[in-house]
């Protein structure tokens, strides 16, 4: 089990322990993405809702991971060797 939350994109709000989205290593933040081939985001959260307790047991799922925050990085112009 997991809670999901959002308007038109849904979110893992938080994993339960144990629970085989546990096991499959979802995270909180994490953003369902597709149930099955559907589609979900941009759809309304009640209807994803709806669709993932009436979807038939094994599911398929589709989740992005939120991007990390970008580090500095220092490049430096390196001379053309030959």
């Amino acid at each position: 089990g997991m809670h999901i939350e959002g308007d038109s994109t849904h979110h893992v709000k938080d994993v339960v322990q144990g629970s085989a989205a546990q096991k499959a290593g979802v995270l909180p933040g994490m953003e369902l993405v597709r149930v099955g081939e559907t589609e979900v985001r941009g759809m309304p959260h009640a209807q994803c809702v709806s669709m993932l307790q009436k979807s038939a047991r094994p599911l398929l799922l589709l989740f992005v991971s939120q991007p990390s925050p970008c580090r500095r990085l220092r490049w430096r112009r390196r001379r053309n060797l030959r």
